[in-house]
């Protein structure tokens, strides 16, 4: 235990030295007494007296995690629980107002030391962390944020794997040559458009112009199964759609509405274009009350990426590592597939990205066209095409130096305006 004050100086009036009221700090480390020396007399010197709280780091990393529920997506919720565990894990024990760069330093070292975590991991802890600090400066628990002064650089993004120009043409083949359902409906959506799953499943026809080549994406239905709205604000747009695209829902759209009618339900501008049938009530209650037997809803995401992985490996874009087979209950045949490795939904919207960024589409329209953030997100994940472009860049700036300018313009990027997404 140790017992620590500073010297105020001496009293004009009476002439004996002044001090601050002692504080107490339970360590072994002499370096950690010095610390919190420093930071009563920045507390002293800059008149921030903070209040005396009992919380661990991560008591109120929690406390503070937990009243954000409400506030933001429920997937961003359970994301964020992720970095908070860790925080508990890491720092856990600290008190919050004995926190010091150093320790947040060593910490580091010694995850990335034992490889604890990621170094992606660690740049989310410490993002996290610089947050529940900053909140707690707010609430004057602390004078400063220990965090403000120590980097952790975003690691560099893998290289997201995406169809080649060849193989999204193949893709967009198959699709246009089966009969239009939901699930190929929402494939095509996100292959043509570069949209997230969710937001396929969330686009219903109120929200869909053919006329006008766009769909408005304004929600979506992700894996927790609720409409809301998208990841972000930016995430709001309105989107062109491809010639082949509206033709193709245009012809979804008249057989949509013969399904429907064949159970006794009609087509409205709030039916989702990737549309499931659910059980509402039994056959014969059904008959007897003249309702309904099924309602029209929102496509399960888990259902979705079930009837896309066998359709990905029926069609050469994914394999099986295993599959075996059983008797059900009635004695039919079924098959237990699991090891899936091949195209996923995402991979068509990074599909779209990349084939974009090949094309010299400037990366301010790509990031409008993904919905990300800022377009510095979208350089992030996607550097690598950018980097692939660096050799066209070179061949363009040789043919105008060397004169050649008329067959340098002709392999520039098109008149803004006029690009088209891959189909």
């Amino acid at each position: 235990m140790w017992q620590y004050r500073h010297n105020l100086g001496k009293d004009p009036e009476t002439g004996k030295y002044l001090y601050s009221p002692k504080r107490t700090i339970y360590t072994t480390k002499k370096r950690e007494v010095d610390a919190a020396l420093e930071a009563y007399k920045i507390e002293l010197n800059t008149g921030i007296f903070v209040q005396k709280s009992p919380d661990t780091v991560g008591e109120y990393a929690r406390r503070f995690h937990e009243n954000r529920e409400g506030t933001i997506s429920p997937l961003a919720y359970k994301r964020e629980k992720v970095d908070v565990d860790h925080i508990e894990r890491v720092f856990g024990k600290v008190k919050l107002q004995q926190l010091r760069p150093f320790m947040i330093e060593e910490a580091y070292a010694k995850i990335r030391k034992d490889k604890l975590f990621s170094e992606s991991e660690i740049h989310k802890i410490h993002a996290k962390l610089t947050q529940v600090l900053e909140h707690a400066v707010d609430n004057d628990l602390i004078a400063k944020n220990p965090c403000a002064k120590i980097k952790v650089p975003r690691p560099e993004c893998k290289e997201r794997e995406a169809l080649s120009a060849e193989e999204a043409s193949r893709l967009l083949g198959i699709l246009l040559s089966l009969k239009p359902d939901a699930h190929i409906t929402a494939t095509l959506l996100m292959l043509d458009t570069g949209v997230r799953r969710g937001e396929a499943l969330g686009l219903t026809w109120e929200n869909t112009n053919l006329d006008e080549g766009t769909v408005f994406i304004k929600q979506q239905f992700a894996k927790d199964k609720e409409i809301r709205g998208p990841k972000s604000r930016k995430s709001v747009r309105l989107l062109s759609i491809s010639p082949v695209a509206v033709e193709y829902l245009r012809a979804w759209k008249a057989e949509q509405a013969k399904e429907l009618k064949k159970v006794g339900m009609a087509q409205a501008d709030g039916t989702p274009l990737a549309h499931s049938l659910s059980p509402l009530r039994k056959k014969e209650e059904a008959l007897s009350t003249g309702l309904p037997r099924v309602g029209v809803t929102f496509m399960d995401p888990d259902h979705y990426n079930r009837w896309f992985r066998d359709f990905c490996v029926k069609n050469g874009f994914g394999e099986y590592e295993r599959v075996s087979t059983y008797r059900d209950k009635e004695g039919r045949k079924r098959y237990r597939r699991s090891g899936y490795r091949g195209l996923t939904p995402h991979m068509l919207r990074h599909t779209q990205a990349t084939l974009l960024i090949g094309s010299n589409v400037d990366i301010k329209t790509v990031q409008t066209r993904l919905g990300h953030s800022t377009a510095s997100v979208t350089l992030d994940v996607y550097s690598h095409a950018v980097r692939a472009n660096d050799r066209s860049a070179s061949d363009v700036i040789s043919g105008l130096l060397s004169g050649t300018s008329e067959q340098a313009s002709s392999s520039s990027s098109p008149e803004p305006g006029s690009a088209q997404a891959p189909l």
